[in-house]
């Protein structure tokens, strides 16, 4: 389960409560292929630029000729099979969501290829996407429990009920595997929302409905 309570508020806090911004960040991969069954691959890289320089150096570094990047990954799996018989034979490759299903497809292609013998080479799967956070800000000027009262109200309206709590100037609440914090800081006139989840588009659905009514 996905919580906004470790990380997200004291983030926007280090960042001089600037708000507004959405990150989905994503871990990158890479397979390279070269001459004679010669590969290198990377995975949960920070930068897709990252993850080619660092298969394509594997590769080469295996004696690798004509090494080439086949395929970037951002959490699926990928594959390279070659003709167990001939390393400088057949070979193919392929990309799907799961290894299984990668490792099937190359060895696919392998024997399309005129292999006769292929069996996997190389297997690599990146990691899943990290998690969507959208984050805003509002200007208030009503008292600390009023503003706390409301942002009560708004994350029931949203569905966002489960494991709900109210702690000091905050305000929690789940749905699924989203999870939504509202904090009145009415000192400095200001309320901090901040919504985790899976996939931007919920995270996006569920800021709407809290941030847009308060």
């Amino acid at each position: 389960m996905l919580s906004v309570r470790a990380f997200a508020l004291p983030l926007a806090l280090m960042s001089g409560l600037w708000f507004g911004a959405v990150e989905s960040a994503r871990a990158e991969g890479a397979l390279a292929i070269g001459n004679c069954g010669a590969y290198g691959y990377a995975f949960n890289y920070d930068t897709e630029a990252g993850a080619r320089d660092r298969a394509m150096s594997e590769c080469t570094g295996n004696r690798g000729k004509k090494c080439k990047v086949v395929v970037t990954l951002s959490g699926n799996c990928a594959a390279f099979a070659i003709d167990n018989r001939r390393s400088c034979g057949a070979w193919g490759w392929a990309s799907r969501a799961t290894k299984e299903a990668a490792t099937e497809a190359a060895v696919e292609e392998c024997r399309k290829g005129g292999g006769k013998s292929c069996g996997m080479r190389a297997q690599v799967c990146d990691a899943k996407p990290a998690p969507a956070m959208t984050t805003n800000w509002v200007t208030v000027t009503a008292p600390q429990a009023e503003c706390v009262a409301r942002a009560e109200m708004l994350m029931k309206e949203a569905g966002l009920t489960k494991n709900y709590e109210v702690v000091g100037q905050s305000v929690f609440g789940e749905q699924g595997d989203f999870t939504a914090q509202i904090r009145c800081i009415t000192d400095k006139t200001i309320a901090l929302f901040v919504v985790v989840g899976p996939e931007l588009e919920g995270a996006r659905k569920y800021m709407a409905a809290i941030f847009d009514k308060f």
